[in-house]
């Protein structure tokens, strides 16, 4: 193998973790070659949890002190049920928890992490990124894989010693690449809508005492996580319930009575944002067998959600 693909690595996905992995591997002298199927990056979600683990990289990486000025440093994780508002446990969480893990615990919406990955992404001679870009095929070598790439109506070849399939729940990259894992619906719908912090909504969930914090609501039918992104100025909110499977992606579309008959129960100030906090989002909740390999042997790789997606439910999705 000639030394250009001995050092490059092709990576298949521009989302939270191709961007990442692109950082990590030019921070170690690898060129990078990022390849994103959508003509333009949006940041698909809304609000994230960096909890120590994934905070402590992004400060690694360069990228955290980029995201500070949009993010907010919750005080603590608030348990609360839904029907009466009666706090059940507190996870103490501000200067405290950075004292302990050496790393802050923050909450930010999405797009502002894609922005800071992107600004330090930019500084990076070594790292290429192209949008608009599909992977059509792979050819498996003794010592170097080749990616076909479409733009535009054209094909190219991309050679690396590694291809990284960082292309989400529904990866093509482990279709293509002979993975047995595939992805499986739980049964779960998530719906996510953002609110102005000074709107009715806004001002009604800060009532409730979850301006400053992470505050799960819960519910025999449902729960409802909320906290502050952007610096405070919008409250995200996700809710979880059982659900028919809809169609795959991010924006999908559900009945929204599914959501307001799971919230029928809950004290009033949480009932009224079934309808207040609308419109709401919903997506189908996919997960990936994680007992399946992430890797071969012809130098191909799955991160993140292509490699092991999850269920929401431990604030880990954005660190994993």
């Amino acid at each position: 193998m000639d030394d250009a693909r001995s050092r490059q690595v092709v990576i298949a996905g521009a989302g939270v973790a191709g961007l990442t992995a692109a950082l990590a591997f030019s921070e170690r002298g690898y060129l990078v070659r990022l390849f994103e199927q959508a003509p333009r990056l949006e940041a698909a979600g809304a609000g994230i949890q960096l909890s120590p683990n994934a905070t402590r990289i992004l400060r690694q990486l360069g990228v955290l002190d980029r995201l500070l000025p949009a993010a907010v440093r919750p005080e603590a994780v608030v348990l609360k049920e839904a029907a009466t508002l009666r706090e059940l446990a507190r996870v103490p969480l501000g200067e405290a928890a950075e004292r302990r893990w050496q790393a802050p615990y923050l909450v930010a919406h999405r797009a502002d992490l894609q922005d800071a990955l992107m600004a330090r992404l930019a500084e990076q001679p070594d790292i290429s990124l192209v949008t608009g870009a599909r992977v059509g095929g792979i050819a498996a070598g003794p010592r170097h894989t080749t990616t076909t790439v479409e733009i535009a109506g054209k094909t190219i070849e991309a050679d690396g010693f590694l291809l990284i399939g960082a292309d989400g729940v529904w990866s093509a990259i482990r279709a293509l690449g002979g993975f047995a894992a595939k992805s499986r619906f739980s049964g779960e719908l998530a719906w996510r809508a953002t609110i102005s912090a000074d709107s009715v909504a806004g001002e009604a969930l800060a009532a409730v005492g979850a301006a400053d914090c992470v505050t799960a609501f819960l519910h025999p039918g449902f729960h409802l996580v909320a906290y502050p992104v952007s610096n405070g100025t919008a409250f995200n909110l996700a809710a979880f319930t059982r659900g028919e499977i809809i169609a795959e992606g991010w924006s999908g579309r559900a009945d929204p009575n599914i959501l307001a008959g799971a919230m029928r129960g809950t004290a009033a100030a949480l009932a009224r944002l079934a309808e207040d906090a609308g419109p709401w989002t919903a997506w189908p909740i996919h997960t990936v067998d994680q007992a399946q390999p992430w890797t071969t042997p012809a130098g191909i790789a799955l991160i993140g959600d292509a490699a092991h997606a999850m269920t929401p439910f431990t604030a880990q999705g954005a660190a994993m």
